[in-house]
């Protein structure tokens, strides 16, 4: 999937594979559950900064809430300058979200 591909349906597609709520979905982006419905049904418009943190955090795994636990280890990985760990922390997080679905 690409973010300019990334229309009201293709989000509802998105977050329905991953097994995420609404909530869980958008907040994991900082977004209500108010707002990313309004995204979902084509209410509103998907503005183009939306549409990079739903790629970057929903398809490319790249947490993007920099208060988050996920977001911290994965900023460590990638300030030790090391790709092999760079990658290791990526295969932790996707397990972890496994852990929570």
């Amino acid at each position: 999937m690409q973010d300019k591909n990334l229309t009201p349906a293709a989000l509802v597609e998105l977050r329905t594979a991953k097994g995420l709520s609404q909530k869980a979905f958008w907040g994991a982006i900082g977004y209500s559950t108010t707002r990313g419905c309004s995204y979902e049904t084509g209410r509103t418009p998907i503005p183009e900064h939306v549409r990079r943190l739903v790629y970057l955090e929903h398809v490319l795994g790249v947490p993007t809430d920099i208060d988050s636990e996920k977001f911290q280890l994965f900023e460590m990985h990638l300030k030790s300058n090391n790709t092999v760990s760079a990658i290791a922390a990526r295969a932790a997080l996707e397990n972890a979200l496994k852990e929570f679905k």
